[in-house]
């Protein structure tokens, strides 16, 4: 009964497993990350696309849906890494699966292009270097202690990076202007100068950086005088600044002129020649009866009145003051009126001449309405002669008027007696041992 029951029990179990496995449909397939092959995960900033996503041989072929990039649906484009997840909707026999793994997409940097930006337009000043000049966002000075002078176009290097990541680094140059900073005019100490006829302001020296506005000016004598010049800051940091410098210019010494010299003079009056002197100085004139030269009474007039007879002048000459020269040392000329004059004659031992002719000098008197001016002729040593032979003639005339002197020696000439104008000779004659000698005196009568 046992054996029965036994193998029945089997028969029925057998029964019951055969019908679960004949009755019962297969359970659906769940898919699974490695079941897909992901693709494009390597990409470049600014044109990223979306991943692919295939799925391999036998697996699931349920439409990818849900791509998500670090959970966002939206393809990066920036720069970085970004987890891809995606899902897979269900399909006869497989599942619907959420948030499988695709792998991670690696977005990379793209070429960086240095667009230069605006060029930077500033102010000289001493202290200036790069790193006061402001730059847009991501754009640093390559060496920003780079210290600055002034100058339009120039150009520094810098470098561009992408605040956002997406680009590499890019280097290339900005273009600076800097405008000169207004500048000072430092007034140099004044100049010191003696006047020259051909002085211009280029004769005058000036500190470095300095420059006359008008170097081709002439110049004259004279304390301060404010000249325009303007300063040229050596660096060309700075504008040019104009300003006056003092200048003084001292008087030149007058030249030093000769003495006159005499045209005429009479027993009161004494004309001179002019003295020539350069154009731009001029000559007076003074006189004086003693050597001393005169602090007044300097004239340009050529002649000197109210003069005594016969006395004795100096006839000073130099070059005068004026704007740009200091008097010049004066000279001067001995000179005497007219008045007596006398001419001595003296008769040497003529013993193998028998009528020797001597002119002795000459004698100026004037007629009119001056004083008459005489001269006395005197015969020296008369005593040595013949007594009685000296004898005076005037055109073979004896001459009786006018003669003086124990032995007839002396003559005197006077423009009342010989009162026509004209030349004359007087003719003296002597003997010694009763033999004739003679001389003859010219003088001349004037207006």
């Amino acid at each position: 009964m046992r054996e029965k029951f036994r193998f029945f029990g089997i028969v029925t179990f057998v029964a019951i497993i055969g019908f679960l496995f004949v009755g019962c449909p297969e359970p659906n397939q769940t898919p699974v990350a490695g079941d897909y092959t992901v693709g494009n995960l390597n990409q470049t900033a600014g044109s990223v696309t979306a991943v692919t996503i295939t799925a391999n041989s036998g697996k699931s072929t349920g439409a990818v849906i849900n791509v998500r990039y670090n959970g966002n649906s939206t393809i990066p484009q920036a720069a970085g890494t970004y987890a891809v997840t995606f899902d897979v909707a269900a399909i006869t026999g497989w599942n619907a699966v959420i948030g499988l793994f695709g792998g991670t997409l690696t977005v990379h940097q793209a070429i960086g292009n240095f667009l230069a930006p605006s060029a930077i337009n500033t102010t000289y000043t001493p202290t200036l270097t790069l790193e006061n000049l402001s730059l847009p966002i991501g754009y640093k000075w390559d060496i920003p202690s780079t210290s600055l002078n002034a100058g339009n176009d120039q150009q520094f290097p810098a470098t561009y990076t992408d605040p956002y990541g997406n680009y590499t680094t890019a280097s290339g140059n900005i273009i600076v202007n800097i405008a000169r900073a207004i500048g000072a005019f430092v007034i140099p100490d004044a100049i010191n100068i003696t006047y020259t006829p051909t002085l211009m302001l280029e004769n005058l020296p000036l500190p470095l950086g300095y420059v006359w506005n008008n170097p081709l000016t002439s110049l004259n004598a004279g304390d301060g005088q404010l000249l325009a010049a303007t300063y040229i800051e050596q660096s060309g940091n700075f504008e040019p600044a104009s300003g006056n410098i003092i200048v003084n210019i001292a008087k030149a010494t007058g030249i030093t002129v000769i003495p006159p010299t005499i045209v005429t003079k009479t027993i009161n009056s004494i004309i001179i020649n002019p003295v020539s002197i350069p154009n731009e100085q001029f000559v007076e004139y003074a006189i004086n009866a003693y050597n001393i030269v005169p602090e007044n009474s300097w004239q340009t007039d050529l002649t000197f009145y109210g003069l005594l007879s016969g006395a004795t002048y100096y006839i000073f000459a130099r070059s005068a003051e004026n704007d740009n020269y200091s008097v010049g040392t004066a000279v001067y000329l001995e000179t005497t009126t007219l008045g007596n004059e006398n001419i001595n004659i003296i008769f040497l031992d003529f013993a193998d001449i028998d009528t020797p002719l001597i002119t002795a000098g000459i004698i100026y008197l004037l007629c009119g309405a001056e004083k008459p001016t005489s001269a006395n002729i005197t015969i020296v040593n008369p005593e040595h002669y013949d007594n009685g032979s000296i004898m005076w003639y005037l055109n073979k005339s004896l001459i009786n008027s006018g003669v003086t002197g124990t032995y007839g020696e002396i003559l005197t000439i006077n423009s009342t007696l010989y009162n026509r104008i004209g030349q004359y000779s007087i003719t003296v004659e002597v003997m010694i041992n009763g033999k004739l000698y003679s001389k003859i005196v010219s003088f001349e009568v004037k207006p």
